[in-house]
This record gives structure tokens, C-alpha cells and sequence, in this order.
């Protein structure tokens, strides 16, 4: 186990808007307000996305296993930011559910917001908190530095 310390900083409430993406969105947000890190919580729809939803197998590096959808889906998920120098880097996993069909995962890409979705990100402090590729397990990592 590792970890940082820290503590709170600013809190918004982020709309979303139709046909945007979501993670392309968020990574420009987190960009123009210079948040290094923080924790982000949304709920909504949207209209298509890949998601990984699992390693096909147990071993390292991970090999992803892929769902998509292309139907509009309901969302509710949650994501972590941290930086690798100045690059954010955006961790979200969500639940896209339509009539009783619902995918968890982690979502990659696409993620087009259909309507609106609605989220309050909690921007954090970390006295050492990053993100790095790690190439044993294939992604990109929270490092705590000492």
C-alpha cells in the first residue's frame, strides 16, 4: 500500500452539454482551471461509448476486454485526476444502462453526452500524488512520491 496526504481545495459543479465528450471535456476543464488533482461524480446520459469492462484474463500486463454501446445509455460513474507532469490524466468508471441492460467499466472512449450530464468534481491537494505509466500492469497509475 501507498499513499498521500492531503486535503480539499475547491469544489465545482460541472454541466455537461449535449454532443460534448466527456472525457475530452473534462480533460480541457481540468486544464483551464489548472486542477492537479481531484475526484469527479456524475450522473446523466450518453449517447455511445467503449468501455473496458475487464481484463480478458489474470495476468500482467492486462489484456483489455472491450463493451461498447451506440443506443443512449443512463450513467452514473466516478473518476480520479491526477496529473503526469502537465499532462491530466482521467480515470473514469461508470454503469450505462438502457431497459434493464447495463455495462460497468471503465470508460475509454467515445462517452458523447446525450442531453446533459451533471457533476461535481472535488478538486484535492496531495503533497505527492501523480499518475505514471506503469508498463508491468499496461496503465497508467497513481505514484506516490516520497
Amino acid at each position: 500500500m501507498k499513499y498521500s496526504t492531503g486535503g480539499m481545495k475547491r469544489v465545482f459543479a460541472v454541466t455537461f452539454e449535449h454532443g460534448d465528450l466527456l472525457i475530452d471535456s473534462l480533460k480541457e476543464f481540468v486544464k483551464a482551471q489548472d486542477i492537479r488533482n481531484g475526484y469527479i461524480f456524475f450522473l446523466g446520459a450518453l449517447k455511445e461509448g467503449r468501455l473496458v469492462s475487464g481484463p480478458k484474463n489474470l495476468e500482467l500486463p492486462a489484456e483489455p476486454m472491450w463493451s461498447e454501446f451506440g443506443d443512449g445509455r443512463e450513467v452514473i460513474g466516478m473518476g480520479s485526476i491526477a496529473r503526469d507532469g502537465d499532462t491530466p490524466r482521467v480515470h473514469v468508471h461508470l454503469n450505462a444502462g438502457r431497459a434493464g441492460d447495463s455495462l460497468l467499466g471503465c470508460l475509454r472512449e467515445g462517452g458523447r453526452v446525450h442531453i446533459v450530464i451533471e457533476a461535481v468534481l472535488f478538486e484535492t491537494v496531495f503533497d505527492s500524488l501523480t499518475r505514471a505509466f506503469d508498463a508491468r500492469v499496461g496503465a497508467y497509475l497513481p505514484s506516490h512520491e516520497e
